[in-house]
């Protein structure tokens, strides 16, 4: 069982989730429109409005998309930080957000704006991993020139063994 596992064990237990429908949820980062991000049982990632709930799945990825929408390194660090609070161990689990998946998942939308959205998201580490995905961008018709032109600047090498 890994830490964030264990701390959100003790978080259910000791009632300190909110209950959405029976279903344990701990909001960690609430966005301007009031949309909110975090675990719910498993623990896996979730996004709640009002009294809805939406776990994080590939099917479901653009219902996360206004994550997105905010500066990543921001997003993350309110997401340790807001971690902490509830007694979750905070690197660990900002590192556990989807954030590979749901780029990926932009990443393959025929929506210029998600994929535009998902090529801001990519951190260095993530460029090996989502190459493909980024190629496949930068060979895309449908997307302007100036999109595929930021998809060819983060295309890395592929490492040969």
């Amino acid at each position: 069982m890994t830490e964030v596992a264990q701390a959100w064990a003790t978080i259910v237990a000791e009632g300190r989730a909110q209950q959405l429908a029976g279903v344990a949820f701990l909001p960690l980062i609430e966005l301007p429109s009031t949309m909110a991000y975090g675990l719910t049982e498993g623990p896996r990632w979730a996004r709640r409005h009002g009294e809805q709930m939406i776990v994080f799945s590939e099917q479901a990825a653009v219902s996360f998309v206004e994550a997105l929408e905010q500066p990543r390194r921001d997003f993350e660090a309110t997401l340790e930080k807001n971690a902490a609070a509830h007694g979750l161990p905070g690197p660990e689990t900002a590192w556990s957000f989807p954030a590979q998946q749901l780029i990926s998942a932009m990443l393959r939308s025929e929506t210029a704006h998600f994929v535009q959205l998902g090529l801001r998201w990519i951190l260095p580490t993530e460029l090996r991993p989502l190459r493909p995905l980024i190629h496949a961008v930068a060979e895309r018709s449908d997307l302007s020139q100036s999109l595929r032109d930021l998809a060819v600047h983060l295309r890395v090498p592929e490492v040969r063994p």
